[in-house]
């Protein structure tokens, strides 16, 4: 068990580290003040599809191709008693089998949805977005231009601390509930862990979705 607990910890430090990485692209996407663009232009170019939004895509893609190739291992027919590999069957105790399927199929479904449509979304024209400096000698030297024209130093640092302390916030409320799901359902997967490479893969795939369905809630 001790070396089990050792070998998620390392998956789940490497796991969480690029979390946080990819968290901040995301925050800075849907962040109408972006931070730190050197070479800005009015009129720049546009992607036109949001590509930083397919992995979490492909984790609910995935979640619900797994669904499908149990259930048809299963000859098409649902019986919560004969399907514990199911995804919403390995974070539930065995008592919550039949009511998760009801409740959590939805959002299985809402994850892929939510993340397709952004990866499709038209992004915010950079003449509506604002653009954030900070001098990293200075913490205190901010500016923020929009449409190319530079804001008054007053209205910047008052619209840079507003947004410093939203992220903040934002951020706590992500890992208190990311954490919150983790506990509960990462110890009921435990709990019918059985040491074979399909446990190590559906526990990266369990914390990984638990991230990118609470970002996206």
């Amino acid at each position: 068990m001790g070396i089990l607990f050792e070998k998620i910890g390392e998956i789940s430090q490497i796991y969480f580290s690029l979390f946080l990485v990819h968290l901040k692209i995301l925050h800075n996407d849907l962040d109408s003040v972006k931070s730190n663009q050197q070479n800005y232009s009015p009129s720049g170019n546009h992607s036109k599809y949001n590509w930083q939004y397919l992995f979490p895509f492909l984790v609910g893609l995935y979640v619900l191709a797994d669904t499908a190739v149990i259930f048809i291992a299963n000859g098409g027919h649902y019986s919560y008693k004969e399907m514990p590999q199911l995804f919403t069957h390995l974070i539930n105790p065995y008592e919550f089998w039949q009511i998760s399927d009801v409740t959590m199929g939805l959002g299985l479904i809402l994850l892929p949805t939510i993340y397709g449509c952004l990866i499709f979304k038209p992004g915010l024209n950079l003449k509506y977005q604002m653009h954030l400096t900070v001098n990293p000698v200075d913490k205190k030297s901010v500016r923020i231009s929009q449409n190319g024209v530079f804001l008054n130093l007053e209205l910047s640092w008052k619209i840079y601390r507003f947004r410093k302390r939203a992220r903040k916030i934002i951020n706590m409320f992500m890992v208190v509930a990311w954490f919150q799901a983790a506990i509960f359902y990462v110890r009921n997967f435990l709990l019918q862990w059985t040491d074979r490479p399909r446990s190590y893969w559906m526990f990266a795939v369990i914390v990984t979705f638990y991230f990118y369905a609470i970002f996206g809630n």
